[in-house]
């Protein structure tokens, strides 16, 4: 016989079941259903044999719920998403007792893991971490440096060059831009640049890789971020490496940001000063600078704010 319920349509376009409905067929139609479904049950959730009608018609709809999730490897398409959160159920039996439970699904956890191993590798300093751009108050003096960052998260793809005197804010909205594009799954570099230099000198002596594959790595990262550039001892060795990584980076179209506490001509003059009789490092501190200077250049004008 058809199990399936007449529908009828009201006059205020109201879909219902006609009156004629057999209900009593639509139940045995269930309960041959909940019959030929009990052993495929019983044996993938190890529960008892002696199980009541009410738990197990719970489980079987459980199981019903989670049959979309067969095979299922991307989280966003999940038909589940909107009420669900990509959640499925978890059945549990032992010692006569059944608890019911949820878990990410399998495809949601292998995200968040990825995103927690794309924050440590990352970078970013710890103090900023958890903030979000509600903590950070726009003011005339930095908005136009909050638009760019806003539309580098947005998807921009342009190099960024900010400004100013020490305490006005930059390091912070650089870190904020750089945590809001690590969870979209960028893979982001965040470092100061001493210690970025610090740690291409120690290559020489750790021996986990070599100074020049810690520069590709730089090289190559999605979007990487210079923090404090001019801040760190001057030297011909550390210039060269500058160059090589921001020549690099422009020469592949990937997105630097970087902060300082000089323009662009007091650092071409830092540069040059601390090796005044060096004219090849005069050479790489004007191609630094003209570099730079191919970047949105945006200064946040004010006073400290540190207190």
């Amino acid at each position: 016989a058809d199990t399936k319920p007449d529908l009828t349509t009201t006059e205020n376009g109201l879909i219902l079941p006609s009156l004629n409905v057999n209900y009593k067929l639509l139940l045995e139609d269930y309960d041959r259903k909940l019959a030929a479904a009990k052993p495929e049950l019983l044996r993938k959730y190890n529960l008892p044999a002696g199980i009541d009608r009410r738990t197990l018609e719970y489980v079987y709809q459980r199981d019903k719920e989670d049959s979309v999730c067969e095979g299922c490897d991307d989280w966003t398409a999940c038909p589940k998403y909107e009420t669900g959160k990509h959640f499925q159920n978890v059945i549990r039996a032992e010692d006569g007792r059944i608890e019911f439970c949820m878990k990410h699904c399998d495809p949601f956890l292998k995200y968040l893991q990825s995103k927690n191993a794309n924050f440590n590798s990352a970078k970013i300093p710890g103090q900023y971490l958890g903030k979000t751009f509600t903590d950070y108050e726009i003011t005339p003096e930095n908005a136009k440096a909050a638009a760019l960052a806003k539309a580098m998260i947005s998807g921009s793809k342009n190099n960024i060059f900010i400004f100013g005197v020490p305490g006005t804010g930059k390091t912070f909205l650089a870190a904020l831009t750089a945590a809001e594009l690590a969870k979209q799954g960028k893979k982001i570099l965040f470092s100061d640049v001493p210690g970025l230099l610090k740690d291409l000198k120690k290559t020489f002596s750790d021996g986990t890789k070599s100074e020049g594959e810690l520069i590709d790595e730089i090289c190559e990262v999605q979007i990487l971020f210079l923090d404090d550039l001019g801040a760190e001892q001057v030297s011909g060795w550390s210039i060269e490496r500058l160059f090589i990584i921001l020549n690099s980076r422009i020469n592949e179209g990937l997105p630097t940001v970087i902060t300082s506490n000089f323009d662009i001509p007091s650092l071409e003059r830092r540069y040059t000063l601390n090796n005044p009789k060096d004219g090849d490092t005069a050479i790489r501190a004007a191609q630094i600078a003209d570099r730079i200077n191919s970047f949105a250049v945006v200064r946040i004008s004010g006073v400290s704010r540190r207190v």
